[in-house]
């Protein structure tokens, strides 16, 4: 019997017809990963709850995950006992709380208790006058505690402290000026409209920006310097918000710890990487070879910018709320406050105390 043809060439199309069922499942299972994919990366691209979340795959196993809690060794962190107290008070243990029986063995235990008084703010009625002077013209009393001399609708005034504590919410601890006028309001009972507060502000960086000009004159001074920046909003973009700090004098022993590391950085620069990211990096290492080892020769050098990108963060904190200011103005109150006040944190000094001497009416301390 002779073979049909059309059998051989119907075989032929089934085969391939299977062969292309099993290519379009293939293609249609990578069509639709690679979808998940695209609206993984439109879903992270515009979260605004944690745009720089870790993903999923460069996390660490569970079995890599460090320990929880404090290594061996390590000193408990705990409340320091207070070294005075206001008051005491003493619960006797006379009979058992519950059958009201007699208790034996007691022992002595102690607690002490910190909390804050419900606070008011302190009024002062201050009453000054203004007089003619016959050789010097109109002349007024002053009080140490005046910060302004405007009177009548405007004669109502925040203390130094209340201003100083004010700046520190606002350029130091991050918090927008609305929230600065809820907490003043919630804890002190001081109430400041977000303008009012924005005015106060500058008016602060004012009185003490002559001690920025001598924390950057001593700069100079300094065997290291921390100075980052970011961009800023003033307006409109393509601004840039300048942060300086200067901490104190500090040396690193490094000696113990070199061990050949130039050698290690040029093992890394020099391959050239076929991976694009991988090569960017290694490019960055290349360009900046002489650079990267400061601080193994310069005493008081460290070894990162963590100092200054600490000192900067409240600065980020605000942009990712507000942007920046509105006007230029707005921007170097931001660079007087916040270099100040990470100078301060850094030396260990109260920021409220430091900035008290330079907003009262009474003549300027002189800077150091």
């Amino acid at each position: 019997m002779v073979p049909d043809p059309r059998d051989a060439r119907i075989q032929e199309l089934e085969a391939e017809n299977a062969r292309l069922r099993q290519e379009v499942q293939r293609l249609t299972a990578e069509v639709a990963a690679l979808r998940d994919r695209l609206e993984q990366l439109s879903r992270e691209a515009h979260r605004q709850a944690a745009p720089f979340r870790r993903k999923d795959q460069d996390k660490k196993p569970p079995d890599q995950h460090n320990k929880p809690g404090r290594p061996a060794g390590h000193p408990p962190a705990h409340r320091p006992r207070p070294p005075s107290f206001d008051d005491e008070i003493e619960v006797l243990l006379e009979a058992c709380p519950h059958c009201h029986g007699p208790v034996q063995d007691l022992q002595r235990r102690e607690q002490f208790i910190e909390e804050l008084p419900p606070i008011r703010p302190r009024v002062t009625r201050l009453v000054t006058y203004t007089g003619t002077c016959p050789q010097c013209g109109e002349v007024q009393s002053t009080h140490p505690m005046q910060v302004s001399t405007a009177v009548g609708a405007a004669g109502t005034h925040l203390g130094v402290r209340a201003v100083a504590l004010a700046a520190l919410l606002n350029k130091h601890l991050g918090l927008t000026t609305r929230t600065t006028c809820r907490v003043l309001k919630a804890l002190g009972g001081l109430s400041i409209t977000p303008g009012g507060l924005v005015q106060a502000m500058h008016r602060v960086a004012d009185k003490t920006q002559d001690a920025l000009a001598d924390l950057v004159a001593g700069l100079r001074d300094q065997p290291s310097v921390h100075m980052d920046e970011t961009s800023w909003w003033v307006g409109g973009p393509g601004w840039w918000l300048w942060v300086f700090t200067t901490p104190e004098r500090t040396v690193f022993r490094v000696e113990e710890y070199r061990r050949n590391p130039e050698a290690r950085a040029d093992a890394l620069r020099l391959p050239v990487r076929t991976d694009p990211v991988e090569e960017r990096v290694a490019n960055r290492l290349r360009k900046r070879r002489q650079w990267l080892f400061t601080f193994l020769d310069r005493p008081g050098v460290e070894a990162t910018n963590n100092r200054a990108e600490r000192a900067l963060r409240p600065g980020v904190i605000a942009r990712r709320r507000s942007c920046g200011n509105k006007t230029v103005r707005g921007k170097r109150t931001w660079e007087i406050l916040a270099s100040l006040a990470a100078t301060c944190n850094q030396r260990g000094q109260d920021f409220v105390e430091f900035l008290r001497p330079y907003l009262v009416l009474a003549p300027k301390p002189a800077t150091r």
